[in-house]
């Protein structure tokens, strides 16, 4: 694979986007998602939520790269949301995002967007819900379950 900023930049990538967005629209046309956006309370979501339940989460995120990489596989990013003692975590490669805005400007930096995020493990951390999201990257790109 030659190197490229993102997934869908080569000369199949029209093809790949389409088919990759038509897999999207139907899970998630099947797919039970809690938003949480307006729940932010420990409590609630701690009663709420377990491990493999999908959440959405909207409003400001935090976007950091993990390492220097700006082209092809392996530009590992963590993104999360906090508000009111809650931390929704994740982490992704943004060589799978679909657009140069998206690549550029929606996944870094400190940004309002929608996430949806299968969780993986939750707990308590010094008064702090954390909820991190399930199939993240390790730091070598490895993936956790």
């Amino acid at each position: 694979m030659e190197a490229m900023g993102w997934m869908y930049s080569d000369s199949y990538g029209r093809q790949l986007y389409s088919y990759v967005r038509d897999v999207l629209h139907n899970t998630l046309e099947k797919l039970k998602v809690a938003n949480i956006s307006d729940d932010l309370e420990r409590g609630v979501l701690s009663a709420l939520l377990t491990p493999g339940d999908f959440i959405l989460v909207q409003g400001l995120h935090n976007f950091a790269r993990q390492n220097s990489k700006s082209e092809g596989p392996g530009q590992t990013i963590d993104g999360g949301r906090k508000a009111n003692k809650v931390a929704v975590e994740f982490t992704f490669d943004r060589f799978e995002a679909t657009s140069s805005s998206a690549h550029g400007r929606w996944v870094s930096g400190r940004v309002d967007v929608s996430s949806i995020v299968r969780v993986g493990t939750i707990s308590h951390e010094a008064g702090v819900l954390r909820i991190q999201g399930h199939g993240a990257r390790d730091r070598d790109g490895l993936l956790r379950h």
